[in-house]
């Protein structure tokens, strides 16, 4: 009834507990138990691993790829691969518990790049500590319409929730209910001013952000720049929303930034290319949960972004 094995209908426990005619806390009791004793599903998909040493597994996250399943049952993710890469290493078609691959951090679905597994209980308590203590240093590179005038700048602006939009959030005033304190440094790498984006591009549906309004209806900010941008604090879309609200959307994003037009065919052209937002996690530095020394895991910059950046004119530095 939850997982919709009857009819195709996925229902919440609410929706089951009335479908079995039973109380809410049971239901909710019945299914944390089956899910716990529901081993997560491997996947056979090669990774590219970055690292890995007896504490850790870096991996590059492709694009368009989940971090972790919707469902335990289910592969295409990012985890079950790592699960599936950990089994082909041991020699064993299912890794006992102690020996999972446990989730530290996540990117979303589109965005590429470097994600942090723990492989035992210790290290990852001492990983998760630091995320959630802000302590882990992250950079991102992104390809954005328009061209900043100063080669370094900051974004300091609150987020908060967008009512208004069923996934989105919007820079507020700091002192408005619900605005958490947000903080984005970027470098600009590459920038070419005449450059167009081309295809027909559509813009995102957000509706409250400054060039938009600024612009005009259906206008985007012209010319096309590949930037760094490291975020200070991790709000949700906090580097997507920032850039877009700084006058730079992301190519590619269909909610705050520019993407392309209907028709494109994949691998011809920008919009064939670029199927996605152009979003990459380069780099992330951590403190080492077994040796305590600092170590640095990073993933270049991933083919459907390079092969954009060729499309627009922009000379990708050696280094990424």
């Amino acid at each position: 009834a939850a997982w919709g094995t009857e009819d195709g209908v996925r229902r919440e426990v609410p929706a089951v507990a009335a479908r079995l005619a039973l109380p809410e806390d049971r239901v909710r009791r019945m299914l944390k138990a089956y899910s716990k004793a529901t081993p997560l599903a491997a996947d056979d998909t090669p990774v590219e691993v970055l690292e890995e040493d007896a504490a850790v597994l870096a991996l590059n996250k492709p694009p368009r790829l989940r971090s972790t399943p919707r469902h335990r049952f289910e592969g295409n993710s990012l985890l079950g691969r790592a699960i599936g890469h950990l089994q082909r290493a041991a020699g064993v078609s299912q890794l006992p518990e102690e020996s999972m691959p446990r989730v530290v951090h996540r990117l979303d679905m589109d965005p590429s790049g470097v994600v942090v597994f723990g492989k035992t209980r210790e290290p990852t308590s001492g990983l998760t500590r630091q995320f959630a203590a802000r302590e882990a240093s992250k950079t991102y590179l992104a390809l954005v319409a328009g061209v900043p005038e100063a080669p370094k700048f900051e974004v300091d602006a609150a987020i908060a929730r967008d009512a208004a939009h069923e996934v989105g959030m919007r820079v507020v005033d700091s002192s408005e209910d619900g605005a958490k304190p947000s903080r984005t440094l970027v470098r600009v790498l590459a920038s070419r001013p005449g450059a167009s984006v081309g295809g027909s591009p559509r813009l995102g549906d957000s509706e409250p952000l400054l060039w938009k309004r600024t612009l005009g209806e259906g206008m985007w900010p012209q010319g096309v720049s590949l930037v760094e941008a490291t975020p200070l604090t991790g709000r949700t879309h906090q580097i997507r929303l920032h850039l877009s609200h700084a006058g730079f959307p992301i190519l590619g994003d269909t909610v705050y930034g520019v993407f392309g037009g209907e028709g494109a065919r994949e691998g011809e052209g920008l919009w064939g290319v670029l199927r996605r937002q152009a979003l990459h996690a380069r780099s992330l530095k951590v403190v080492h949960p077994a040796t305590g020394s600092s170590v640095r895991f990073s993933a270049a910059l991933p083919t459907d972004m390079l092969q954009a950046a060729e499309h627009l004119g922009l000379e990708v530095p050696g280094d990424v």
